[in-house]
């Protein structure tokens, strides 16, 4: 049985869609790209122009909520986005979420950072500013 998944790209607006290499565009490719080498069902993309700091103010997050909530008979087992800080900036966002997914029985990968937030803490942002550095 194939592993189903969710995929999820964000910027922080469509402005900055348009400018970014990293668009979602781009993140989609490589997510699709992804899930046709490892075997992957994608069931939905779903692609966001919003802030990074919270899940509060994302309207496609909460259509993905809502998605999960409603189809729980698909069966998703996993949530794929590139990286950690395109999912949320912030750690203890990260880790409520996680938390909250876990009760769905999901999983959420970085594909480009491949490894489980349960059992190590994802790296994010220092500071506010462009080259700020991730750890």
């Amino acid at each position: 049985m194939k592993i189903r998944a969710i995929l999820y790209t964000r910027v922080a607006t469509k402005e900055l869609d348009k400018q970014d290499s990293n668009n979602t565009d781009y993140q989609t490719k490589r997510l699709i790209n992804y899930c046709e080498k490892t075997d992957i069902e994608v069931i939905k993309v779903f692609n966001e122009y919003a802030s990074g700091a919270n899940f509060e103010n994302r309207p496609q997050w909460q259509e993905c909520l809502e998605f999960i909530n409603d189809s729980n008979k698909i069966d998703v087992q996993i949530i794929l986005f590139t990286r950690w800080d395109i999912f949320c900036d912030t750690e203890s966002e990260i880790e409520k979420m996680a938390k909250v997914l876990a009760g769905y029985k999901i999983e959420t990968t970085a594909i480009e950072q491949p490894f489980k937030f349960y059992l190590e803490t994802p790296p994010v942002k220092k500071g506010k500013g462009k080259n700020d550095s991730i750890e």
